[in-house]
């Protein structure tokens, strides 16, 4: 049984992840959804940290909000498969075995189809919501076109201006993910400069032992 685990189940933990953060971001969301007030804020450490349900109709932190939906419902969806399948491919090939590099692609991937199913699923998660926050109903229908936001952080009033843009569970992967593999690539290219001078310097020392060798 331990071998089982040691030889098929823990290489693969990293994908079994991917579906967990996804179902955890959905979660969070329908609970949203169902039990909080739309765009009223539910506070939880006073003005500080709250909950206020919105929609976001851009990207990750309320970015192009205001760009046509037809064109920024096609360009987010086309970006954020080409990037689901960009960290993919450094999954399973770049960073095969690395287990901080694979959970950090574990992170960005679940967040990544976690929004991603919002704006093309959401009809059929959530409901047909308008803007006014009134639920008609979960219908079979496409391109959802908005991501459910919750998280409100920061100082002054709950919808003033000195608040950090509201996120989600999806967006919080994301970022950690992102800043996890950015740290790392930043480490790493510190650490190849490092063992590159390390290396230059034994050979110069080489070079001069055999030299003075030579000479005596």
């Amino acid at each position: 049984m331990l071998n089982f685990l040691k030889e098929k189940v823990l290489p693969k933990i990293y994908f079994y992840l991917i579906p967990v953060y996804f179902l955890l971001d959905i979660f969070t969301k329908l609970l949203v959804v169902s039990y909080l007030p739309f765009h009223k804020y539910v506070p939880i450490f006073g003005k500080y940290v709250g909950f206020t349900y919105i929609f976001n109709k851009g990207a990750a932190f309320g970015l192009f909000h205001s760009v046509n939906p037809l064109i920024k419902n096609i360009l987010f969806t086309i970006v954020t498969l080409g990037a689901i399948v960009f960290i993919f491919y450094l999954l399973l090939k770049t960073y095969k075995g690395q287990k901080i590099h694979m959970h950090a692609c574990a992170l960005i991937l679940g967040g990544a189809f976690g929004n991603v199913s919002d704006r093309i699923l959401g009809y059929m998660i959530y409901g047909a919501i308008n803007d006014a926050g009134f639920n008609a109903g979960r219908k079979f229908k496409l391109f959802f076109g908005k991501v459910v936001d919750f998280v409100n952080i920061g100082v002054g009033r709950p919808h003033g201006k000195y608040r950090w843009p509201y996120f989600n569970f999806a967006d919080a992967c994301i970022t950690i993910g992102l800043v996890i593999l950015i740290v790392l690539i930043l480490f790493t290219k510190e650490e190849n400069a490092n063992n590159t001078n390390k290396t230059e310097n034994d050979t110069d020392n080489k070079d001069d032992e055999t030299i003075k060798t030579g000479i005596t």
